[in-house]
């Protein structure tokens, strides 16, 4: 019998409050004769009775919002959760320790001061808060400094904000992004804020990604905070020049290029890094080969990912192929 009581036992773990009252009362008047019944009812009258209308005995519940009512006689209890549930996280303004979450239904407000005290493997944001912690303790030794409170509640109000304001945009609005850049720069934000400086390239290297991603998330970070008090602090600009010496011929070609591109693309002036350094790959890589530029150079001159620049110089060469007039006026 202990196997029969082991099989129950396990295809109850997996049903939802509400179906197992259905799974028990069925086992129990099907197969009766199979089981010893006395031996099970140890284990499970316990269950059984919770299952049960505490006023008329039924079974016949139905849900509602956050309770289970006896469709016999209407008595109504509350749907019991052992595991925290956090389904919406509320806007934490700069400087804020309190904020609020939606628990088993319920709107409460918690302390990040005491974070160790609620934080828990059912959180979804968990492992990433611990990163966080991780990550800057070690950026703190590294300083000689000890950790205050107040810039690890920065660093994480403005992960969980993120967070919760990608989740307000539909599907087809959220941005692709970088999770460990993201968390790069709500550390980085997090500490300039309260005048520590933290290097990009120290983040960099702590999180195993080129710079060149950290920089072409900021943009991910401005559009998703673009309506909220953070924006003004997010100074890292990745709109600036590459550094990169050209040939005089490199330069006119360039300026054509750009010219086209702007005509076609509607690109602002100043071109964004992206195209920048893709023109520089097309040239060199496709018309002027003198000084070829590899997408890894580029990358790390212009603070632009690889597959940016790789993306953006086949538009270019896709744009030519359909513009050949153009395109002869190049060579």
């Amino acid at each position: 019998m202990l196997s029969n009581k082991l099989l129950i036992n396990n295809n109850l773990s997996k049903l939802p409050k509400y179906k197992q009252r259905e799974f028990l009362l069925n086992c129990i008047t099907k197969n009766y004769d199979k089981f010893n019944l006395i031996d099970f009812k140890e284990d499970t009258s316990s269950t059984i009775n919770n299952l049960l209308c505490k006023i008329c005995n039924s079974s016949d519940f139905y849900i509602d919002k956050h309770e289970e009512i006896c469709n016999n006689c209407g008595f109504s209890k509350p749907i019991e959760s052992k595991t925290k549930s956090y389904e919406k996280y509320e806007f934490i303004k700069p400087g804020s320790n309190i904020v609020k979450i939606i628990k088993d239904g319920k709107t409460i407000s918690v302390d990040l001061n005491r974070i160790n005290l609620w934080l828990q493997d059912s959180d979804p944001f968990y492992k990433e808060i611990n990163l966080i912690k991780e990550t800057v303790n070690i950026i703190f030794d590294s300083k000689g400094l000890l950790l205050p409170e107040n810039i690890l509640n920065y660093i994480i109000s403005l992960y969980i904000n993120f967070n919760s304001l990608l989740n307000k945009l539909n599907n087809s609005e959220k941005p692709s992004f970088n999770k460990k850049a993201i968390i790069a720069l709500c550390i980085y934000y997090g500490c300039d804020i309260n005048s520590i400086n933290v290097s990009l390239q120290q983040l960099s290297i702590l999180f195993n990604i080129p710079i060149s991603i950290i920089y072409s998330n900021n943009n991910i970070m401005k559009q998703i905070f673009k309506n909220t008090e953070y924006l003004k602090y997010f100074n890292l600009s990745s709109d600036f020049e590459c550094n990169i010496d050209l040939s005089f011929k490199n330069k006119l070609l360039f300026n054509k290029i750009k010219l086209h591109l702007k005509d076609n693309f509607n690109l602002n002036d100043p071109i964004d890094n992206k195209y920048y350094a893709a023109i520089i790959y097309y040239i060199t890589n496709n018309i002027n080969k003198v000084r070829k530029y590899t997408l890894h150079e580029l990358s790390n001159y212009c603070k632009i990912s690889e597959p940016s620049i790789s993306v953006s110089s086949k538009n270019i060469d896709r744009f030519y192929k359909l513009n050949p007039k153009l395109f002869r006026d190049l060579i």
